[in-house]
């Protein structure tokens, strides 16, 4: 039958666009990770921050991009699609690849070995549980728990409170409001949130999955959740595709939460790639610091007391001078006095001031560890999250276009995938820039898993299995749904140029009516 007969619009293979050339050659995350490179001096990562800047700046013809503009946007996604192919061929990058797909599977399947229910549907059954009737229902609660808990925390930390939140759940038929690290006020409200969806749905997991799943505008989400008292805070533009699950947030909601329960279109925008986009668009910094910040500083500095232990501290400086500073010797100033902040606190924390609330009523009454971190931020720290929505959309728009440009060179790969190659590229390149061993910051769920399995009594010969693949049958897809999957066919080890990893069908996008949405 021909596509005139059915009217079907033919699909058009991708046009081919070169990649044998990096095309911002400055900044390129590869020149610092190829074998056989100097070891740098160690460097802070506001160093590093700025020691980039400089770079796209040389590319961009000392100008950083502001905004959409058709011909820089298809040269940031033809960079992001050159790097991306770079990270797939070369070694222990390449673990991206597979990332949602194998890597995530294995640490369900590991912590299935503690808690069977995740893994066998027998197990749940048997569980006899007033929600848990199903592997998949245990999955979804395991897979909202990581995401919750994944603010600002290490791999280890997030897979440990995870797994604390589970076996609450497990017990109670709720997670329970705990605070936890820097974003610990968040977090807790994200638990709080899950539990009041799950109540709008009768406790109906399934239900609850369904509505995490479905697409919506935004417009049309806030307005159906405010009949239920919730209010969705995201900054997305209000004809934003988005899906329910960001009533958790943007990044660990309707991105990274997506990815885990096996939709791997939504692109999570998180601390690392955030810096990548900051380093192409040349925008890692703020740069710019106003005099409203330096009179906070220099106010709260002027304490006899605090003089006197910051001169014992052996940090000598006077608050007359902050206007008068120039902007590297501000920098390192602020962070100075961070660190001493730092040390105040662990000994707060060691007199029994463990509660956040305490510290930062404490913090703010000080005054100067939040004006100090302010200006580190403007003037030296990274750009760690997109301002808006439109810079959200701008960032979207030019991804996609990078997935494109990678099909039409034979590298089929979904949005959240190219994330996960990037992330560990750009987190080696950062690692030895700043002098660090190349990888220090790279663990996985899996290997995280496995060390709180371990902890937890489960036999060493299990867990090795489970990385052999042979504890259970391996799941299609990121292994969090049950149903077989169209985007989980190959495995891809190092690719060479023109491999394909194989994107499958689209994601079917059933949309359920608005007025069902949570009832």
């Amino acid at each position: 039958m021909t596509d005139s007969e059915t009217n079907a619009t033919p699909r058009r293979k991708p046009r081919k666009v070169s990649l044998r050339r990096a095309p911002m050659k400055h900044v390129f995350i590869g020149r610092w990770l190829g074998d056989g490179q100097a070891k740098l001096k160690r460097r802070t990562n506001n160093e590093v921050s700025a020691y980039l800047m400089e770079q796209a700046l040389r590319d961009l013809g000392g100008r950083p991009l502001t905004g959409p503009d058709p011909v820089t946007d298809e040269r940031l996604s033809r960079q992001f699609a050159y790097e991306t192919l770079h990270a797939m061929q070369h070694g222990d990058l390449s673990r991206g690849v597979n990332w949602y797909k194998e890597a995530i599977a294995r640490t369900i399947e590991i912590a299935g070995l503690m808690y069977p229910e995740l893994v066998d549907d027998g197990a749940a059954e048997a569980l006899g549980h007033a929600n848990i009737r199903s592997a998949q229902e245990a999955k979804t609660v395991l897979c909202c728990a990581l995401a919750i808990t994944s603010q600002n925390n290490t791999v280890h930390e997030n897979c440990a409170y995870a797994l604390e939140q589970y076996a609450a759940f497990r017990t109670t038929g709720a997670f329970f409001p705990k605070t936890y690290g820097a974003k610990g006020a968040s977090v807790a409200n994200n638990l709080v949130r899950f539990n009041e969806l799950l109540e709008v749905h009768e406790g109906d997991l399934s239900s609850l999955r369904d509505f995490l799943e479905a697409p919506y505008t935004m417009s049309e989400l806030r307005s159906a959740a405010a009949k239920f008292g919730i209010n969705i805070t995201a900054r997305e533009l209000a004809d934003e595709t988005v899906y329910g699950s960001i009533v958790f947030g943007p990044k660990i909601g309707n991105a990274f939460l997506s990815n885990l329960l096996g939709n791997l279109k939504p692109l999570t925008v998180d601390l690392w790639f955030t810096r990548s986009w900051g380093r192409l668009t040349g925008r890692l910094v703020k740069g710019t610091v106003t005099d409203d910040q330096k009179d906070r500083l220099r106010d709260t500095l002027t304490s006899a007391g605090f003089l006197q232990e910051m001169a014992e501290s052996g940090l000598h400086a006077d608050p007359k001078t902050v206007h008068e500073l120039a902007d590297e010797d501000l920098v390192d100033l602020c962070g100075n006095l961070t660190l001493l902040w730092e040390r105040f606190r662990k000994s707060l924390v060691a007199k029994g001031y463990d509660d956040n609330k305490q510290l930062s009523e404490f913090k703010a009454k000080l005054g100067w560890p939040g004006a100090a971190q302010s200006i580190s931020k403007s003037l030296g720290a990274s750009v760690d999250a997109p301002a808006t929505a439109s810079e959200r959309r701008w960032i979207r728009q030019v991804m996609e276009r990078a997935v494109e440009i990678l099909a039409g060179n034979g590298v089929i790969i979904e949005p959240a995938t190219m994330q996960a190659v990037l992330w560990y590229a750009e987190k080696a390149g950062w690692d030895h820039l700043s002098g660090r061993k190349v990888g220090t910051f790279n663990v996985s769920f899996d290997e995280a898993m496995a060390r709180l399995a371990t902890r937890a009594g489960i036999d060493h010969d299990a867990i090795a299995r489970v990385f052999s693949g042979s504890e259970h049958d391996r799941p299609a897809g990121p292994g969090l749904r049950e149903e077989p999957r169209g985007d989980d066919a190959g495995t891809a080890q190092g690719l060479p140029e023109g491999a394909e990893v194989d994107r499958g069908d689209a994601l079917e996008e059933a949309r359920p009516e608005v007025g069902m949405m949570l009832a």
